[in-house]
């Protein structure tokens, strides 16, 4: 390979390295402990507890949010909403297919 693209790609690895995580553990149950507030994320949480505890993808997506401006708009709210329980679904059936094998 090429010692001029080694280089170049071990010049970009630092800044990759030293940047600060997208989210952490406590922003996202920071995060979760808002959303139990609202009722539909209540019911949410109620059916689908395994899977918001356990399952990074899920927790990484909430951990990314914006809560306050979340709960300040109905139109976020809704289209969070239905991309979580969209996931979830998915989710639930891929574990479901599991079980059955």
């Amino acid at each position: 390979m090429d010692d001029n693209f080694l280089e170049f790609l071990a010049n970009l690895l630092p800044p990759i390295w030293s940047r600060k995580p997208l989210t952490t553990q406590e922003k996202i149950n920071e995060n979760i402990k808002k959303l139990r507030n609202v009722p539909w994320f209540q019911s949410l949480f109620a059916s689908y507890m395994d899977i918001f505890t356990t399952n990074c993808y899920v927790r990484f997506s909430i951990g990314l949010q914006n809560v306050e401006n979340l709960l300040k708009s109905e139109r976020k709210q809704k289209m969070f909403r239905e991309d979580l329980v969209h996931t979830l679904q998915k989710i639930r059936m891929s574990q479901q297919r599991k079980r059955k094998q």
